[in-house]
């Protein structure tokens, strides 16, 4: 009888051990695995954001949840920056539609762009906007000012807008804040030292993914 006992006793830790194991192995995507604790101390110093030189001339909105950024975003991809920046001119300011003019010249006054492609890897919200897209991102290519460029063989986590005029344009949604880098172990590094997203540099890729299909729910209804 002690042996019959001992052998169900052990049948059973056994069994318990392998659920444990299966628990740990599971995909961090699934709801009812615990996610990844926030990195609520990212060190944010080497971070250039280069849209903070708007703050002189603008109230630039700080979003607090991912929800917020979501009402701003058509797109959002992982995909590869695979060309270097080039410099464009457009007229001021970069919000399609609009235009101030030269009391001077009496033409629209310009400012600088920079318009990078990106190969599309994966769609995680949006209409397939085909392989590649254009990306672009106020000041010149080769400097931060205005936003922080992406760069050329960067794969990335991007919410975008698309242009209102021109489809075949897109923006970040909101600046540095939605741009993500993914490293060669499928951790992000925000482009933004903003706590809100900036708390997730060194996750993984899944904990972000999961948290935005979340919130996608709460938006995009």
């Amino acid at each position: 009888m002690k042996k019959v006992v001992i052998s169900v006793l052990f049948i059973v830790l056994l069994t318990s051990a392998f659920a444990c194991l299966a628990m740990l192995n599971r995909d961090s995507n699934d709801n009812n695995y615990p996610r990844e604790a926030y990195n609520m101390n990212p060190d944010t110093s080497k971070k250039v954001v280069g849209s903070k030189i708007l703050n002189q001339v603008m109230d630039i909105p700080i979003f607090k949840k991912l929800d917020e950024y979501l009402n701003y975003t058509d797109l959002i991809i992982i995909g590869k920056v695979i060309t270097p920046g080039t410099t464009k001119m457009i007229d001021f300011p970069f919000q399609e539609g609009t235009e101030v003019i030269d009391k001077k010249t009496g033409k629209p006054m310009q400012m600088s762009t920079s318009e990078s492609q990106i190969e599309v890897e994966r769609i995680i919200y949006g209409k397939n906007p085909g392989k590649i897209i254009t990306l672009s991102q106020l000041g010149p290519a080769g400097s931060d000012n205005g936003e922080t460029k992406v760069r050329n063989g960067d794969r990335m986590l991007f919410l975008l807008r698309q242009g209102r005029q021109n489809k075949n344009l897109y923006y970040s949604a909101a600046a540095e804040d939605t741009m993500f880098i993914i490293d060669e172990n499928d951790r992000v590094t925000s482009l933004s030292d903003n706590i809100t997203v900036a708390k997730y540099d060194g996750l993984k890729l899944s904990t972000l993914e999961a948290d935005l299909k979340a919130a996608l729910k709460n938006v995009k209804k």
